[in-house]
């Protein structure tokens, strides 16, 4: 029996398409992220995730099906849709999206525009990001963020559930490398000498005050008073 599953892909534009979002039966021009067959959008009269999906139109296949594939491709181009995500450290906003961006030997799967800086996006539904990429963002100091979708219920939800997991979740973002969490300050020569002279005389001036304190202290109590 053929695997039934939410989010197909376009023929004619290769972008993921939920089934909410389809035309009825074999008019979605979809086909299947595993096996590339064609589609039949199911679409019931009460539109709840059980008769709303897609099956192969081959009634004789046994393809499983890859949901992750397909619901890794649709967070892709929501990303690539919208213009913030919300993380619980802030509200992040960016530009320019693009999807499968190039970075070394690495692929990110959506990048953008932050404050004039480089932004990727690292979608997880499966597997998580590896160690040797993670390491590539932080050494190089590229600003990351890794949303996680490994909830299985994703796999068949609606598709503004989706968009708010992707989106609007805060508790699923986590910061892969984060720039402004580390603020290296370069001085130049001369702000050096005029900060080793403030602390010279912040220094200073705290020894003068304690002493006065002590001073003032035993002059009260009559010790340097004469006899």
């Amino acid at each position: 029996m053929s695997a039934t599953y939410t989010i197909g892909k376009s023929i004619d534009t290769n972008l993921p398409v939920h089934v909410k979002e389809a035309a009825n039966g074999l008019k979605c021009n979809c086909v299947c992220y595993e096996c590339n067959e064609r589609l039949q959008a199911i679409q019931g009269k009460n539109e709840n995730s059980r008769e709303w999906h897609y099956r192969h139109d081959n009634t004789n296949s046994n393809c499983p099906g890859n949901n992750e594939t397909a619901l890794h491709q649709l967070a892709k181009l929501i990303l690539y849709q919208n213009k913030f995500v919300e993380t619980k450290k802030k509200k992040v906003y960016y530009v320019d999206a693009n999807m499968e961006t190039v970075i070394d030997k690495y692929r990110s799967d959506v990048s953008a525009k932050y404050n004039d800086q480089e932004i990727h996006f690292e979608v997880v539904v499966h597997h998580d990001l590896k160690a040797d990429k993670k390491h590539h963002y932080q050494s190089n100091k590229i600003n990351c963020i890794k949303i996680d979708l490994t909830d299985p219920h994703l796999l068949s939800a609606q598709p503004e559930q989706i968009k708010y997991t992707v989106i609007e979740d805060k508790t699923n973002k986590a910061f892969i490398q984060w720039n402004e969490d580390t603020v290296i300050a370069v001085p130049d020569s001369g702000n050096n000498y005029l900060e080793l002279f403030l602390k010279g005389l912040i220094a200073f001036g705290s020894i003068f005050f304690i002493y006065k304190s002590l001073f003032s202290r035993n002059t009260r109590s009559g010790k340097y008073r004469r006899k």
